[in-house]
């Protein structure tokens, strides 16, 4: 898992893309701020969490993230700008 609680702000690099084994982002309570990355949707093995909840991100949904098809649980954007 990659888990991020209070020690990150700025915007979220797009790089975040060439994580492609990831199987769970937890990145919330941070200070991430601007527009989520298209790249959020080449995490092709996500499965179980990706919480970018409690930030600042100011963007809509990018429509990529609907190429995270083996998601199953917990996609949360709640508290953000």
């Amino acid at each position: 898992a990659n888990y991020l609680n209070g020690l990150s702000w700025g915007t979220m690099p797009t790089q975040i893309g060439s994580l492609t084994k990831l199987a769970e982002y937890l990145v919330f309570g941070n200070e991430l701020t601007g527009g989520l990355p298209t790249q959020l949707g080449m995490l092709a093995h996500l499965e179980r969490f990706l919480d970018l909840s409690t930030n600042s991100f100011t963007s809509s949904i990018p429509t990529e993230l609907g190429n995270l098809r083996m998601m199953t649980s917990n996609f949360d954007l709640s508290y953000n700008s």
